[in-house]
């Protein structure tokens, strides 16, 4: 077990709380505002990070699993095809997971928290409010996108929005009236903006998510011998390797089209098939280190106009391979695959480790986990800078560390 006991955290008052405010609401709106909220995250990631620059580096040390890949995306500048574009991209996503890190450790869960909820609450009642739509390329139909750049990442977001809320309202200890009341409103406007959204994907995502968030927390509370909890944890393993294992092959033998086409669906998965294909295409090419990070989808690039014409969008449109898996392979080569996979392993093996009941960091976690591996199949939208994702993988990853902490007031 990882001894943090010399670490410490910065006692909230008024000043604290607008700094990891403003910071989260940056990455919520990063979107909407964009250099702005980058340059409002760097100014408080920056204040915290010299508050105690040698508690920092030491947090930084302690948790540099969760660096690998912002460094490696760095690296990846000196092979890329666009290399400025990866060495840009690979510095901002160090700069957002290392102030995401030291906020998470130096800062009180509770404000977390609670900062979390307001910035999420603000990003809904925001969507309802400005009623944006965008046409979706893919499908021929204008989708809610509220402040946010894509329906996928209104998505994303409202499904966080939804999974927080449940935190706040049920497992914050002590609650106050405020945060029943955080909890309430952001719980009904993330559910109206799914109901609004007609996204099936996103709503059935989220219902799957909290159904085996509850699934396995109960199951944590069961009182059985080690060696039957062992056990039963290894199957079930096996049983999803069994299923993942399953549908790639039901996908690459042509089994998985027939069923669509049996119930009168898309077999492509609103095009994604193709998409898939030439992101196969460019791994074949380069398996062993990769395009670059970020550097698929650059005009000019045969493969992203390619894609985007497909697709029906403009040309330098934001953009990916719509599978995390497919889309790593293709940036970061089969390093950036197994640092990911070697990721996902160990954060199973925390999770099945930590027998909590109602801790609200880890019950979000749990649900933040099983959102983003379920939609990680469809969608590819980790590892991107200046993104509350971002945030909230390493927020996921720490929680489930036990770490000891504690509260002293800081100058």
């Amino acid at each position: 077990m990882k001894n943090y006991k010399n670490i410490t955290l910065i006692k909230t008052n008024f000043f604290v709380f607008l700094i990891v405010f403003v910071f989260l609401s940056s990455l919520v709106f990063n979107s909407l505002l964009g250099s702005v909220a980058a340059f409002a995250m760097l100014c408080c990631g920056g204040i915290v990070l010299v508050s105690n620059l040698n508690e920092s580096i030491h947090i930084l040390l302690k948790n540099k699993a969760l660096l690998f890949i912002p460094i490696l995306a760095i690296f990846s500048s000196l092979w890329a095809d666009y290399p400025l574009l990866a060495l840009r991209g690979g510095i901002q996503l160090f700069l957002t997971t290392m102030f995401s890190i030291i906020i998470i450790f130096r800062i009180e869960r509770r404000t977390l928290l609670y900062c979390l909820g307001f910035s999420l609450f603000t990003a809904m009642l925001a969507s309802l409010l400005t009623n944006r739509f965008a046409l979706n390329g893919m499908t021929g139909e204008y989708s809610l996108i509220g402040i946010f750049e894509s329906k996928n990442y209104l998505a994303t977001h409202t499904a966080f929005a939804v999974g927080i809320s449940l935190a706040i309202f049920f497992y914050i200890e002590n609650p106050t009236k405020i945060s029943r009341l955080l909890g309430f409103f952001l719980l009904i406007t993330s559910s109206l903006i799914l109901i609004k959204a007609k996204s099936l994907g996103a709503i059935a995502s989220v219902l799957v998510s909290i159904i085996l968030m509850y699934v396995i927390m109960s199951y944590q509370k069961i009182l059985i011998s080690i060696s039957l909890r062992v056990l039963i944890n290894f199957l079930v393993g096996f049983f999803c390797v069994c299923i993942v294992s399953t549908i790639i092959y039901s996908l690459t033998h042509h089994i998985f089209d027939e069923f669509m086409y049996s119930l009168d669906k898309d077999p492509t998965l609103t095009g994604r098939t193709y998409i898939w294909d030439r992101g196969i295409e460019l791994i074949a090419n380069n398996p062993i280190l990769g395009a670059g990070y970020q550097s698929v989808f650059v005009i000019n690039s045969s493969v992203a106009e390619d894609i985007w014409e497909f697709a029906s969008v403009p040309s330098g449109s934001g953009f990916n391979f719509h599978n995390i898996f497919i889309n790593i392979w293709v940036e970061l080569g089969i390093l950036g695959l197994i640092l990911y996979l070697v990721g996902v392993l160990f954060m199973v093996k925390r999770i099945f480790k930590s027998y909590f009941i109602s801790d609200p960091s880890k019950v979000i976690s749990l649900y933040i986990f099983l959102f983003l591996f379920i939609q990680s199949f469809l969608e590819a939208i980790l590892f991107r800078q200046f993104t509350l994702i971002q945030f909230l993988i390493c927020f996921a990853w720490i929680s489930f560390d036990t770490s000891e902490r504690r509260v002293i007031n800081v100058a």
